[in-house]
């Protein structure tokens, strides 16, 4: 017989796939059960510490002579909060203090660089997410088996982010006071040269007895008292676009980023640039995670990321120039203002009639530089008053505890990939017993592997066929036997019928008696010979 006739057919019709569940339904719940709890099991334990803080929206920067202000709500605001949050200024002291860079290299069996062990912390372990429409921002820290120090970690990274707000909302007061220190030290020299200036005149006209306060004159000064008012001012605005200018161009062009916001930076096309910036960078975040690094999809965000922030920060560029060119303004202002002053103080001394003139010029310009001098020194107390005050940016609403039962694996999500992956391999495995397996199980098998027609099928425990049931249905398998046998083609008026099986029990006795019995009662002479030696 050729072996090629033996092997089984490729194509499996539906009648084969429900035959094989059926028959190995056993084998195929065993193992998905096996490779269920093995799955489930063999999953690291991840433990998830959440520490919930509420971020208001700091004081704008530190307007001489201007009022502070607080915004309302501002999702951009917080959508910033999160990104610094996740930064290395504020992790880095968290990594340095818990040691991070080590517990980590002996954690994953290999020595991680700082950047590595920075990367792997916001990658894998930090989660920080902020609830839609609140200043509330969740900072929460997943460790494997270790949930009290994900609890600790979480704690420590909330405290982190405070003391950096702290110290971002105090730096620009610090600025602003130290610039107003030396502006008043400097307007103190101007007030004690004007009062040698004065005395000067004084010895020099010979006007000791004038009482500077109850002198009086019949010269018309008003309009040089106005201009000198006006050169005030504009020295104050001049004085505070200088600080504003001298404070944005010391940020380092890659940390501008963190100063767009409506308080600090008023300029709509930089917001709203900003604004696509931040949904640019998320793109490419998002698709990082999925991508490969030259799948068209990433490298087109990673251009458009790219191109954006390039724009933001030509615009920022610009910003620091149009800065630049308000104080240089302000400055020709005032030095345009000084000359008129000036000038006028000229026409009046050469138009004076008196020798009291430049005596009363010089007691006028004394009283506004030290009106002037006042005025900063106001401004300073103000400022550090202002400074004193407890800076309340960050509030921390929980503090972080350890967790009492993992969150990660996800039990349900674990439970169903487990069983479809166990009945996945439970039905590969009973397709391939059944395909190995050799014994017969149906009657085409039978045929079509032994190349023989089959008479006829007997079910078990067929009764005895006597002449009281010989035409009933008990006897039918046995009379449909004698005609296939009829009709094999054999025209012999004499047969021999051999009946054998594989082993004892099976029916042979009972199979040759009811056989010989129907052909012996349907007219056939009929010899039955028992050759079962035992």
């Amino acid at each position: 017989m050729n072996n090629d006739d033996q092997s089984m057919p490729i194509g499996l019709s539906l009648s084969d796939l429900l035959r094989v569940l059926r028959a190995r339904k056993t084998l195929i719940l065993l193992i998905c059960l096996l490779t269920t709890i093995v799955f489930t099991w063999s999953q690291p334990k991840w433990y998830n510490a959440i520490a919930g803080i509420r971020v208001e929206k700091p004081e704008s920067e530190v307007v001489l002579f201007g009022r502070q202000s607080t915004g309302n709500f501002d999702p951009y605001f917080i959508r910033e909060q999160v990104q610094i949050i996740q930064s290395k200024s504020v992790l880095a002291p968290v990594i340095d203090g818990f040691s991070l860079q080590k517990k980590l290299s002996e954690k994953l069996g290999g020595a991680l660089t700082e950047e590595e062990t920075y990367l792997y912390l916001i990658k894998k372990m930090l989660n920080v997410d902020s609830q839609p429409g609140t200043q509330l921002i969740d900072i929460g820290v997943l460790m494997q088996e270790e949930p009290v120090l994900a609890a600790e970690l979480a704690n420590a990274i909330a405290k982190a982010y405070a003391r950096n707000r702290i110290a971002f909302a105090t730096s620009g007061q610090t600025e602003a006071i130290e610039k107003l220190q030396e502006e008043l030290l400097l307007q103190e020299s101007a007030v004690s040269e004007q009062r040698d200036r004065v005395e000067s005149l004084r010895k020099e006209l010979q006007i000791s007895g004038v009482d500077i306060a109850a002198r009086t004159t019949q010269l018309n000064i008003e309009n040089l008292r106005q201009l000198e008012r006006s050169l005030i001012v504009l020295k104050v605005e001049a004085i505070a676009r200088k600080t504003r200018f001298e404070r944005f161009s010391k940020v380092p062009l890659g940390e501008r980023f963190r100063l767009v916001n409506s308080e600090l930076i008023p300029d709509t096309n930089i917001l709203n640039l900003m604004q696509a910036h931040m949904i640019a960078d998320q793109n490419f975040t998002q698709l990082e995670g999925r991508l490969g690094e030259a799948h068209p999809d990433l490298v087109a965000a990673s251009n458009n990321l790219q191109k954006i922030s390039e724009q933001l920060a030509n615009l920022l560029q610009g910003y620091e120039e149009a800065l630049e060119i308000s104080y240089i303004e302000a400055q020709a202002r005032v030095s345009e203002l000084e000359k008129q002053l000036e000038s006028a103080r000229i026409d009046q001394i050469y138009s004076a009639e008196n020798k009291m003139r430049p005596f009363e010029e010089a007691v006028t310009k004394l009283q506004d530089e030290e009106n002037l001098y006042k005025t900063l020194k106001i401004t300073l107390r103000q400022r550090e008053i202002d400074f004193q005050v407890p800076k309340r940016t960050i509030e921390i609403l929980n503090e972080a505890v350890p967790a009492r039962r993992p969150s990660k694996p996800n039990w349900v999500i674990n439970l169903g990939l487990a069983i479809i992956m166990g009945s996945i391999i439970g039905l590969g495995s009973a397709f391939l017993f059944d395909f190995f397996d050799t014994s017969f199980r149906s009657i085409d098998d039978l045929e079509r592997i032994l190349q023989l027609p089959v008479m006829g099928v007997i079910k078990k425990d067929q009764p005895l066929v006597t002449a009281d049931n010989f035409n009933t249905f008990e006897a039918e398998p046995y009379r449909v036997i004698q005609t296939n046998l009829n009709l094999s083609g054999n025209d012999k008026k004499s047969n021999v019928i051999i009946v054998q099986s594989a082993g004892p029990g099976e029916g042979k006795s009972s199979t040759l008696y009811n056989l010989a019995s129907v052909m012996a009662f349907s007219g056939l002479k009929i010899l039955v010979i028992d050759s079962d030696l035992h």
